[in-house]
């Protein structure tokens, strides 16, 4: 895969001081303040951020969505001391922070993603129901 970049100039707010807030049903993102039980120390053991940090994430979706189920898939641990943007699934080992804004899908690819997550099973097991899937992305 290669980036494309699209040059133009645009805008930036700060989005915490917009009134009315931003929600997900009219702005397509909105910001919650969601304290962390981690320690900067455990962010960088996978197994802590699978069982405990998970388990915040899907609370917080759950309750920003009303969602029944949150299954995470697809979760890249990231470093500002890493060197490489993508570590292809070795869960040991942390990514490289990004540096420019970005979204990890597209219009075209989160829907063919979900897909392959909903016919396999995914890594999680859990087969899905295509039409019940909302693709959300978290960042901290």
């Amino acid at each position: 895969l290669l980036d494309e970049h699209e040059f133009r100039k645009v805008h930036v707010h700060d989005a915490r001081a917009s009134y009315p807030q931003p929600t997900l049903e009219k702005r397509g993102f909105e910001m919650r303040t969601c304290p962390t039980a981690l320690s900067t120390s455990e962010f960088r053991d996978p197994t802590t951020v699978n069982t405990r940090y998970y388990n915040e994430m899907e609370k917080l979706i759950r309750e920003a969505t009303g969602a029944s189920r949150v299954i995470i898939y697809d979760h890249t641990l990231r470093g500002s001391d890493a060197e490489g943007l993508n570590v292809l699934g070795d869960a040991t080992k942390a990514a490289a922070a990004v540096r420019r804004v970005h979204c990890d899908y597209s219009v075209e690819s989160a829907p063919k993603r979900l897909r392959q997550l909903a016919g396999s099973g995914s890594y999680t097991g859990t087969r899905l129901n295509e039409d019940e899937v909302k693709a959300i992305e978290e960042g901290r």
